[in-house]
């Protein structure tokens, strides 16, 4: 549940929102995330679950200026036609849920429904214009990787991949790795690794795809 501080930020946010000042809406949430990774997060005297319920709240608020953008985008006319701007949303509509879902579930707060409500629609709308979409997939066999807690054998240690530790979220860091191949799936891992059919083209009879993301490193508390 988010405390009252938070629910009284979120409120000021929409407002913001409403009022069309998404930038004055995204420097509020910055200077929200600010004060409690100062004050809470890195503060080692405050007891660990306090430290871990502010960085998952900070998560949130980061995933809502991810969704702060996706509005400025949508806002700036009705129907988008430049290719950049569409990939540059459908990666934004994945970092904000994953922000949002990072506990796989959501805070009591009707704005983080109606966000995630938000994202649905626009997913199904290019769905509506693209299709499902085909996507990159790597698969790796991995040598080393080592906990973000510890530092040592993710697979060793007592840590769990995704689980806060004192304000901290623990994650695999890959070392050493040997890619097996790079396939063309339709229900990948990480959807962000969309081929778009504007970087497919025709080159002497056969098709060849340009500039597509392979992999995409994402650190959800990148603040």
């Amino acid at each position: 549940m988010l405390n009252s501080c938070l629910y009284s930020s979120l409120d000021k946010w929409k407002t913001y929102i409403e009022l069309k000042q998404n930038d004055r809406a995204k420097k509020l949430l910055k200077s929200v995330i600010y004060r409690i990774n100062k004050k809470i997060i890195k503060n080692k005297q405050i007891e660990e679950t306090a430290r871990n319920n502010a960085l998952h709240e900070c998560i949130i608020l980061r995933g809502i200026i991810d969704f702060t953008d996706i509005d400025s985008i949508m806002r700036s006319t009705s129907v988008i036609t430049d290719h950049d701007t569409l990939e540059n949303l459908w990666i934004l509509l994945w970092d904000c849920r994953e922000r949002i879902l990072v506990k796989n579930y959501i805070p009591e707060s009707q704005i983080l429904v109606n966000i995630l409500k938000e994202l649905d629609l626009i997913e199904a709308k290019f769905d509506e214009n693209y299709g499902k979409g085909i996507y990159t997939s790597m698969v790796t066999k991995i040598k080393s990787e080592i906990c973000s807690i510890c530092k040592e054998n993710i697979k060793l240690c007592d840590h769990k991949a995704g689980s806060f530790y004192n304000g901290i979220r623990c994650i695999g860091i890959v070392e050493d790795f040997e890619l097996i191949t790079s396939d063309i799936v339709e229900n990948p891992e990480d959807k962000r690794c969309r081929i778009w059919p504007w970087r497919v083209k025709e080159v002497d009879g056969k098709k060849i795809i340009e500039q597509v993301i392979i992999h995409r490193i994402f650190k959800v508390d990148d603040f």
